[in-house]
């Protein structure tokens, strides 16, 4: 019996990408030295009409592997936060859902809870913020029964942000492959 495959927010995880690309137009490009020379941009990266994802490179081609990032009807936008993925071979392999930090740990653990179980790891350590005030958190990981895992941390760097990292063994090793080219290059600063 196979396992249906993991959507998120209406987009098929770890198959080819399905999302359209965003409507993209060519406009002058102000920093060349060619008075003609266009640049491709998307139109509209705040929302859309429908759901779409942009490019990092290759505006208008063919989805390459590397960073892209969803765009949402107004209407249909996560509660979560701000979707961006990872192609690995033209398969989402990678999404990053930034949260809302620990203002909404409990809603964003009861829908992770629905969506993939009991976490197989499950933290709830206490931070400080700098005025020395405590924050009880959550960190929690699912392993899924495809070879996935999921990922939540309810605060980062800041009680106001977290995050939730869904990703394949392949999305795993090109987010690392990414992080140690971009410090090879930028000296030692993550992305």
């Amino acid at each position: 019996m196979s396992q249906e495959p993991i959507t998120l927010f209406g987009i098929p995880f770890n198959q080819p990408i399905s999302v359209p690309e965003c409507p993209w137009k060519d406009a002058r490009d102000y920093m060349s030295r060619d008075r003609k020379a266009t640049k491709r941009e998307y139109n509209n990266t705040h929302f859309s009409d429908a759901l779409c994802y942009t490019q990092h490179l290759n505006i208008g081609q063919p989805p390459a592997d590397g960073k892209i990032s969803f765009v949402f009807p107004l209407s249909k936008a996560p509660s979560m936060g701000r979707v961006s993925g990872r192609l690995v071979n033209g398969r989402l392999a990678r999404v990053e859902i930034y949260t809302r930090g620990i203002s909404a740990q409990a809603s964003d653990f009861e829908m992770l809870t629905q969506k993939f179980g009991q976490p197989t790891t499950l933290r709830r350590p206490t931070v400080q913020n700098r005025m020395g005030a405590s924050f009880d958190t959550i960190e929690a990981e699912w392993k899924l029964p495809d070879g996935s895992s999921v990922v939540y941390g309810s605060a980062l760097t800041k009680i106001d942000d977290g995050i939730v990292i869904i990703s394949t063994p392949a999305g795993d090793e090109a987010e690392k492959l990414a992080q140690e080219e971009f410090k090879r290059k930028f000296g030692g600063t993550e992305l």
